[in-house]
């Protein structure tokens, strides 16, 4: 852990060779409080709008103890700190000290900053996946639709095709009973000529 001590104006007093390794001497005010660690809305994120240490400085020094996430740059390099703001009280019960206890937490930040992205891309993919499947169903609707249509067009074409076998059917008949009337009349005509036929061929036979 990271322990250092404070004046009530900000002063570093005691810091332990964590701190010293980490921070060297940087003062309070060179911090920024990026958030308050009780108002996370995703976990880890770190991405509401920075306040001053400063603003918070004076309820720490009244009494409050604020636990927060403390943004420092450190050789060019961003880092995290989950840090305690405790008042260290006297004998009179009057604050005379800051103590400061602090982890770093740099490495979960990153972790969780990366799932926070992972996290938009799949909503932005989930986005896209829902308006793919709209526009599927709208195109299965229309291809319902379309077969609707060719099942009413193929009933259709059938019933169509069923009256034309009628009519056929009923033409064919017709044709065979005329057919049948003209052989009726053949055979009768043949029979009536026959006679006639028979005895002028008689007769011209006879002729010398």
């Amino acid at each position: 852990y990271l322990v250092a001590q404070y004046d009530l104006s900000g002063q570093l007093v005691t810091m332990n060779r964590k701190v010293n390794s980490l921070l060297g001497s940087l003062k309070p005010e060179h911090f920024k409080i990026v958030k308050q660690i009780s108002g996370r809305g995703k976990a880890g994120t770190l991405k509401r709008p920075a306040i001053g240490l400063r603003r918070l400085w004076p309820s720490i020094v009244a009494g409050k103890a604020q636990t927060v996430d403390i943004e420092v740059q450190i050789e060019g390099r961003l880092r995290y700190f989950s840090t305690t703001l405790a008042p260290l009280f006297d004998r009179n019960g009057q604050p005379y000290r800051v103590l400061a206890i602090g982890q770093d937490v740099s490495e979960l930040v990153e972790k969780n900053d990366k799932i926070d992205k992972i996290n938009d891309e799949l909503k932005e993919k989930i986005s896209e996946i829902s308006q793919q499947n709209e526009l599927l169903k709208f195109h299965q609707g229309e291809i319902f639709h379309k077969n609707e249509v060719l099942k009413l067009q193929a009933e259709e074409i059938k019933a169509i095709n069923e009256s034309l076998e009628e009519r056929v059917k009923e033409r064919t008949q017709v044709l065979e009973e005329k057919n049948m009337q003209l052989a009726e009349y053949a055979f009768i005509n043949s029979h009536v000529l026959r006679a006639p036929l028979s005895t002028m061929m008689g007769q011209w036979t006879r002729v010398p």
